[in-house]
């Protein structure tokens, strides 16, 4: 992501829209660190299909390690085969090993969750991209949930996915480590307009360096979250952004923590919330979630247009999400990441194309390992 770059008409036109509409609005403070935890339910103990299910039952929140991941040649070409053709393609032209990984496990995060929210087999589900390349789910679509919409994010070893079925969701992880060749202060300093005074103070605050990195990684999450969840995409000023991280986030801790806050222009937004955890020591994530009419024009079509009513999935015995802002988003913001293997990916990965693809494995095992930072 880049700052500084003429900010689109279109997003600039909802971006003002949305913060005169809120004007003197006011809502609740969100909750801090473990609010509504004893409300998150396990979501592979359950399936969206099932009837008189709450609509916690249609979020998903997942992270796989690829670092820990060494699929075998069976496992990657049934990988292969469960994905699209030109994503396969796509993943196929990464220089490094744990690109690939990365890569394909994306994939098979959304494509898992499609299939146990919406209860379809994964031959039924095609994922498009936006203009500005934010994927969606282009078919089939809910009648229930129209909204439904997923993000991934990955970084260091990790890849997550997050879904709602009510809320534009964005999240993004950061690898907190040193720079390649730059100190922290030369890093800093080329980073220098993606925040403003207040972030870069609260940044700045801790005496030692590896807590500042920790501090820097956190906002930057948090607006990588906005924006990848509006779908935006390059071309937003990132000092209209203004966050202020959780301050009772612990490295240490998987728990998510609730109290971020975001000013857009100056402004503060009552209306989004944002979460931010720690995969990890050295992950940490950050998730948005806001009202589905913010996002702008090219994702919003994605979510409000429903295709003929063959390609339609029709829950009837689903029930409707509350408003913005009751319980259903509380549920969100506490619901945890929970780690899946790569094995786990696979479940019910019914394929769409070959499996007998030695060529494709092959390319697999000459990618070459990525230099460590550490």
């Amino acid at each position: 992501m880049s700052a500084g770059l003429p900010l689109g008409e279109a997003v600039a036109s909802c971006l003002a829209d949305n913060q005169a509409d809120r004007a003197g609005a006011s809502s609740d403070n969100a909750d801090s660190c473990g609010a509504a935890a004893a409300a998150v339910v396990n979501p592979l103990d359950i399936s969206a299909s099932a009837v008189n299910l709450p609509p916690v039952c249609t979020m998903r929140r997942w992270a796989v390690n690829v670092g820990k991941c060494q699929p075998s040649q069976r496992q990657w070409l049934a990988a292969a085969a469960a994905i699209q053709p030109e994503e396969k393609t796509r993943i196929g032209r990464f220089v490094f090993s744990i690109d690939a990984k990365l890569g394909m496990a994306g994939r098979l995060l959304i494509r898992r969750g499609v299939r146990e929210v919406l209860g379809v087999d994964n031959r039924g589900v095609t994922l498009g991209r936006t203009k500005e390349r934010k994927p969606f789910l282009q078919e089939p679509r809910s009648s229930t949930f129209p909204s439904f919409n997923f993000n991934v994010s990955h970084a260091g070893d990790f890849v997550i996915m997050a879904s709602s079925p009510s809320h534009i969701i964005g999240v993004d992880v950061a690898d907190i480590r040193r720079p390649h060749s730059e100190s922290v202060n030369e890093f800093f300093r080329l980073m220098k307009g993606q925040f403003t005074p207040a972030e870069w103070a609260d940044i700045n605050r801790p005496a030692d360096e590896s807590s500042r990195l920790h501090m820097f990684y956190r906002h930057w999450s948090l607006k990588e979250s906005y924006i990848k969840a509006v779908g935006v995409g390059l071309g937003l000023d990132l000092q209209r952004l203004e966050f202020s991280s959780d301050p009772t986030l612990m490295s240490d801790s998987a728990t998510m923590c609730s109290g971020a806050t975001l000013r857009i222009d100056g402004k503060l937004d009552t209306v989004w919330e944002f979460s931010q955890c720690y995969l990890d020591p050295e992950h940490c994530v950050a998730v948005a979630l806001g009202p589905p009419e913010d996002a702008i024009p090219s994702y919003l079509s994605t979510l409000s247009a429903v295709p003929p009513a063959a390609a339609v999935v029709d829950t009837p015995t689903m029930p409707s999400p509350p408003d913005l802002g009751g319980h259903l988003i509380k549920q969100q913001l506490a619901m945890p990441f929970q780690e899946l293997t790569f094995a786990q990916l696979l479940e019910d990965a019914t394929a769409i194309g070959s499996a007998d693809d030695a060529p494709y494995w092959e390319q697999f095992l000459l990618r070459r390992d990525k230099p460590s930072r550490r």
